[in-house]
């Protein structure tokens, strides 16, 4: 029980005997406004006096029914590990409101213990840079209603976050942990997939905010450099608030393909100033070419005079996030035909690709379409992640 001031740590500690034939059941209820919301939602079960049996086997009711949305012909162990990564896919974001529809509010400004109310489900920590292209997409296939009520989430931070979609919203806040701009791809991709069709206040909403995301240097930090010099300068050292400073390069090309994602929302907005906005975004979606270095193959790090220093392709830099020259080759992923030529054609693409070796960052060519490579070196790719 936990009756003490905020801010204090809450523990509790229970026994239970030796012999192995008793049962202890413990029933526990959280909720992320208040002590009053927490109980209710423990007394909802008190109420019904629902048996440990009864909920166990309802959960994994639900768990069956959201895995076998996708069913696949392959080898037992090959199962598993699908089945183990959709279950782990599922986990977050996560339920930020009670039953009732409150969650703290976004916006910290309104003070700490501020709720709001949302007619949806409110999710919270969204990890943007590891799952645009990756997770939500297969949520818009899988569970197009958790889906939806997750991009209607983001919407909703964003209409608290002075107009601008929140880069890395964990903790229900805007922490711009990461490099990108991330979370303008999964409300754009939601939207031209025709998944607020219904609902075109959340679409208009979210598409004004992809927008001036594009245009927002507390969104985008770096970006009145990255439009001036066309990429961010070594100059520039892009201070960030949660320590991911620097990283020029990977910012640039990531910048560039948020861009292209922004011209993608722009075109679909209509209007003759949205046509002309998705026109200077596609312009901007080619900065990443800047970078590219003719002699080594590498899109590298340069100065605000184009100058570039030594560099090795297999070593991490502060203008790099979290990989190298060589993973950082493949990121460009809306310009493939133009990687493909600066490779030097696909099959020396190709043999580039086959050569990474399998860390963290080198997940990037997963997610090549067939504008860069054959069917059997994408395959090849895929079944070396499972």
């Amino acid at each position: 029980r936990r009756d003490q001031p905020e801010g204090d740590v809450a523990w509790v500690y229970f026994g239970a005997s030796s012999d192995p034939r008793e049962k202890v059941s413990l029933l526990s209820g959280s909720s992320f406004t208040s002590l009053e919301a927490a109980r209710a939602h423990l007394n909802r079960y008190r109420m019904y006096n629902v048996p440990f049996d009864v909920i166990n086997r309802k959960a994994l009711q639900a768990w069956q029914q959201r895995l076998s949305t996708v069913a696949i012909e392959a080898p037992r162990t090959t199962r598993t590990i699908f089945y183990s990564a959709l279950y782990r896919a599922s986990l977050a974001p996560r339920l930020y409101s009670d039953l009732g529809g409150a969650y703290p509010c976004f916006d910290s400004s309104r003070g700490p213990n501020v709720t709001c109310t949302s007619e949806a489900n409110y999710y919270s920590d969204f990890s943007a840079w590891d799952t645009y292209r990756s997770l939500h997409p297969l949520l818009l296939v899988v569970a197009p209603s958790v889906s939806k009520d997750m991009v209607k989430s983001l919407v909703t931070a964003g209409t608290q976050n002075d107009g601008l979609l929140p880069t890395f919203p964990v903790w229900n806040s805007d922490t711009r942990a990461m490099i990108g701009d991330h979370t303008a791809c999964i409300v754009t991709d939601a939207i031209l997939k025709g998944l607020f069709a219904d609902d075109k206040r959340t679409a208009l909403l979210g598409a004004a905010q992809v927008l001036k995301n594009a245009y927002s240097s507390r969104a985008r930090p770096g970006l009145a450099s990255y439009r001036r010099h066309g990429f961010i300068p070594l100059d520039d050292p892009v201070k960030n608030m949660a320590g991911h400073s620097g990283e020029q390069v990977s910012r640039t090309l990531e910048y560039a393909y948020n861009d292209a994602v922004a011209s993608a929302m722009a075109y679909a907005s209509k209007g003759a100033d949205k046509t002309e906005a998705g026109r200077k975004l596609s312009e901007r979606a080619l900065s990443h070419r800047n970078l590219f270095d003719p002699a080594s193959g590498y899109f590298v790090a340069k100065s605000r005079e184009g100058r570039a220093p030594p560099f090795n392709r297999d070593k991490i830099y502060k203008y790099l996030t979290e990989g190298t020259l060589t993973h950082w080759f493949f990121n460009p992923l809306h310009d493939h035909k133009c990687s493909v030529a600066l490779a030097g054609g696909r099959a020396r693409y190709e043999a580039r690709v086959l050569s990474v070796p399998p860390p963290l960052p080198a997940r990037a060519p997963c997610f090549l379409s067939g504008q860069a490579l054959s069917r059997w070196s994408h395959s090849s790719w895929a079944a070396s992640v499972l």
